[in-house]
């Protein structure tokens, strides 16, 4: 009884342990230890995700208002620059609020800028002359006579100061002499010469050299 006992108890020992080592983990590691911990995901906050949510939506910025459209500045012509003398002129008298001549009463003007176009007159005579010697010649002998007549005109009114009289002399004296240089300059020159007669007649009466007793160009103290 006992010799048939023992095999049997022997074959079912065999039996666990074959059990026990197909059970095992199949990785290799022993029955002490542990399996790796999963790593952990950080929790995402509020702000992260309602940022996510913005960036793969439509962002909600603050959106300024149109910028109205700027308003076109008032184009001065720059004497150098501008196409005749006569259109210079006209510009130049209609800033300063005085009318041509015939289209209205006098008003207030600004001599400084009268005699800042009479200086110019040379250097436009040489310009307009460069641009046809018939009609620019002409637009320039207008430029002139127009600048004459606010010169009488001052004279009038008893307005007119000696620096502009005589910035008009040496303008007319300049351009008499640029216009020898040149043929074909007689508009010019008679421009030149009926200006200066209109000038003579602003001058002191016991005097014409002189205005309000000082000499003026070419004439000297």
């Amino acid at each position: 009884m006992s010799e048939q006992t023992t095999p049997r108890r022997s074959r079912r020992l065999a039996a666990r342990q074959t059990s026990a080592s197909s059970s095992a983990p199949s990785s290799g590691m022993g029955r002490g230890a542990s399996a790796a911990p999963a790593p952990s995901v950080p929790a995402t906050s509020t702000s992260t995700q309602a940022a996510a949510s913005s960036s793969s939506g439509q962002l909600r910025f603050p959106v300024p208002p149109p910028t109205p459209p700027a308003q076109p500045l008032l184009q001065i012509p720059d004497p150098a620059t501008n196409f005749n003398y006569h259109r210079g002129v006209i510009f130049a008298l209609s800033q300063m609020g005085e009318p041509t001549e015939g289209s209205g009463p006098p008003r207030v003007i600004d001599q400084v800028g009268v005699r800042r176009w009479l200086g110019l007159a040379p250097s436009y005579l040489m310009h307009d002359q460069g641009i046809s010697q018939e009609s620019g010649l002409l637009g320039w002998a207008q430029g002139v006579h127009l600048l004459v007549g606010v010169l009488q005109v001052l004279h009038q009114r008893g307005e007119l100061e000696w620096e502009t009289i005589d910035s008009a002399s040496r303008a007319l004296a300049e351009s008499w002499s640029a216009a020898n240089c040149w043929t074909g300059m007689d508009i010019a020159k008679g421009a030149i010469q009926a200006a200066g007669g209109r000038l003579v007649g602003c001058m002191d009466p016991e005097d014409r050299t002189r205005y309000k007793g000082r000499k003026v160009y070419p004439a000297e103290e």
